[in-house]
């Protein structure tokens, strides 16, 4: 049975504001954290070649996420064959490592033994997992080798000031966040936050209960979810959608065609009417969507085959696309709008919302020009205008004046002409990896937010005129979420 009503025992849902958009891109890693590729180990005292070796010699090397590595000994060689005695070896840890006694990164100096081994000890794994680089050299050899880190273990919190505070709910040890989405619940006010674990369970926890712990409201095997609204959390392992709720939920009456799988779902509240909608992107390219004002008893195709994205906002913010053109969702596959894309662009991405205060629809996509191209129900989607500079990576929309784009440095705030570069700016050297909005219900501000390259969350707001961003996560955030000021959540790797 699906859980209808907030309590100390009952997980919570979560997704975007009446309107907004949820964006549902997960972000893999801070630049810092990224994997390297294994590199083979050399081999200990060779047959003698008149050259200078080094070789780590105890391998292979694996460690606990932010746990201690073990020893680890080098030997190095002044011909392949003779020890090299007192020789120094410069240790350069994996990135994420840190040497234990202070905390820093930097390459260490070791001296050889008179065996020409060295051993390493007092570094510490980084916190996320996967296969990391640990290299050496003297001043006529080198060396790397590979460290594998498992056991890493995801923290969210609550975006603020100062980097956020981390919620009392914690994930199993081991499990790490894939998705991470979160809702204002329109009929109760109650914000609500989920995230898809490595374990393919969704855990969902909510305001009303201070985050205090998570509920798993999914079966085993999820492989995408989406949340609107307590109500509104539904969870897909490809073949069937289920309803989120204790126990894993309840499968919806409604099924797929046989032999169809769910490649993407996404869920909106109807502000008109307070209907829940969902749907799903099928294998065959079709748009399947069901609603609560039918018990979800059955689906309908709204869009034509050879669908390749679409959104959804509301009853009437549902669009499709095939690349080319975009498709007001409907019964017997939609209805084309009259708004035309130039020849030769075709969307990338698309993304809709209804904006609150004027109860106007907008579409908005990404043109593989580089330029973000929208139009509305108050001029019956007749024509686009480009509301960004050319050269832009990303965008969101959550109302009219919430619809905001980047170039991957600069964030501009949509409009005709290009749109205006906000007066925040990033700091040097930092780009955009993901940007997302959010209109928040409470006090009607805007607020905009995106995942830096440092893994750090950067958020400002309408009430401030956009003027600076603040850091409102901890370094080492891979993912995060906004739905409102109080339903900003990241997704932290960190010690």
């Amino acid at each position: 049975m699906t859980d209808r009503s907030p309590d100390s025992s009952t997980s919570s849902s979560f997704r975007t504001t009446p309107g907004e958009v949820q964006r549902r891109t997960l972000v893999q890693g801070a630049a810092w954290t990224i994997p390297v590729v294994a590199v083979a180990t050399g081999a200990p005292f060779a047959a003698a070649s008149g050259t200078p070796t080094l070789a780590f010699v105890n391998g292979p090397y694996a460690a606990t996420a932010c746990q201690p590595l073990g020893s680890v000994i080098l030997e190095a060689t002044t011909d392949g064959t003779t020890p090299a005695v007192n020789e120094t070896v410069m240790v350069t840890p994996p990135a994420g490592f840190t040497w234990s006694d202070d905390g820093t990164s930097a390459p260490r100096p070791f001296q050889t033994d008179a065996t020409g081994q060295v051993t390493v000890t007092g570094l510490t794994a980084g916190p996320s997992n996967g296969s990391y680089a640990l290299s050496a050299s003297t001043s006529s050899a080198s060396d790397s080798a590979s460290v594998v880190v498992t056991g890493a273990t995801s923290k969210i919190y609550q975006a603020a000031l100062g980097g956020g505070t981390a919620l009392p709910a914690t994930l199993p040890a081991g499990v790490t966040v894939k998705d991470i989405q979160s809702a204002y619940d329109p009929t109760t006010g109650f914000v609500f936050v989920a995230v898809l674990g490595s374990d393919g369970k969704v855990y969902r926890t909510n305001s009303s209960v201070g985050y205090s712990s998570y509920n798993v409201v999914s079966p085993a095997g999820t492989t995408a979810f989406t949340i609107s609204s307590d109500q509104g959390t539904f969870t897909t392992d490809g073949t069937t959608v289920y309803q989120a709720g204790l126990g894993g939920g309840t499968a919806l009456p409604a099924t797929l065609p046989a032999g169809v799988t769910a490649t993407d779902i996404q869920s909106a509240v109807d502000p008109s009417t307070g209907f829940v909608f969902v749907a799903v992107l099928g294998s065959d390219g079709k748009v399947y969507r069901t609603n609560s004002s039918v018990g979800y008893s059955s689906y309908n195709v709204v869009s034509p085959a050879g669908t390749t994205a679409f959104t959804i906002s509301s009853d009437q913010g549902t669009f499709t696309t095939d690349g080319t053109t975009v498709y007001q969702a409907g019964l017997g596959g939609g209805t084309a709008l009259p708004a035309t894309l130039p020849a030769g662009v075709t969307a990338t991405d698309i993304q809709s919302a209804v904006d609150p205060s004027t109860g106007f629809v907008f579409v908005a996509v990404l043109g593989s020009d580089g330029k973000v191209y929208r139009t509305n129900s108050s001029t019956g989607y007749s024509s686009y205008n480009v509301v960004s500079p050319a050269g832009t990576t990303a965008f969101t929309v959550s109302s009219d004046q919430g619809t905001f784009t980047t170039d991957g440095t600069t964030v501009y705030q949509a409009g005709l002409g290009g749109g205006t570069a906000l007066p925040a700016t990033l700091p040097a050297g930092v780009t955009v990896k993901d940007i997302q909005s959010a209109y928040d219900p409470t006090t009607g501000f805007v607020f905009v937010a995106v995942l830096g390259s440092d893994g750090k969350v950067y958020r400002t707001n309408s009430s401030t005129g956009y003027s600076q961003f603040n850091v409102v996560s901890p370094a080492g955030t891979t993912a995060f979420t906004i739905s409102s000021d109080a339903g900003t959540f990241a997704a932290v790797e960190a010690c």
